[in-house]
């Protein structure tokens, strides 16, 4: 599910690295047409998807989701398979730290860079990760990270509720 803004393009993003690997993908709102990609308006109503990857609102979000983004997240939320949220839950208001209604409810986030306010604890996260996007260590220093090389040999990392910066 892929949205107008950045988090959108991400969506794509992650949909063009799955073509590349040879997995099936539908992207609802995003055209990628030319690369043989099935496209729709709608979310898939014969094929049950084996993942859904939200990408439809993310730090553009102003006020809670309403028309068709509304529609989409109740979709999803309804899925019974596993959702995993690219940088931030849709409906998720990353300003307050709180869900809005409505809100993907996902089994993963994974946030870019670093996380982000209130979302490590939060019910609608999920597990949550962190994917190393090669942010310079003096910006990570400069946000309070005493020890900015967190990813080590990994270039993901899963963040728990409660963990202190080190």
């Amino acid at each position: 599910l892929a949205g107008p803004g950045g988090n959108g393009g991400g969506g794509v993003v992650a949909a063009r690295h799955l073509v590349n690997r040879r997995v099936r993908v539908r992207v609802v709102l995003a055209i990628l047409r030319s690369m043989g990609v099935g496209v729709s308006d709608e979310p898939p109503t014969i094929d049950r998807p084996d993942v859904i990857i939200d990408a439809l609102v993310g730090y553009s979000l102003a006020g809670p989701p309403h028309g068709r983004i509304a529609t989409l997240i109740a979709w999803a939320n309804g899925y019974d398979g596993p959702v995993i949220s690219l940088d931030v839950p849709s409906g998720f208001d990353t300003q307050r730290g709180v869900g809005l209604t409505p809100c993907i409810r996902g089994n993963v986030t994974l946030m870019t860079a670093a996380p982000k306010v209130g979302l490590v604890d939060a019910i609608e996260a999920g597990r949550t990760y962190l994917a190393d996007i090669s942010v310079p260590t003096d910006v990570y220093r400069a946000f309070g990270y005493v020890d900015p090389v967190i990813f080590e040999d990994d270039w993901v990392v899963e963040v728990i509720a409660g963990a202190q910066r080190s």
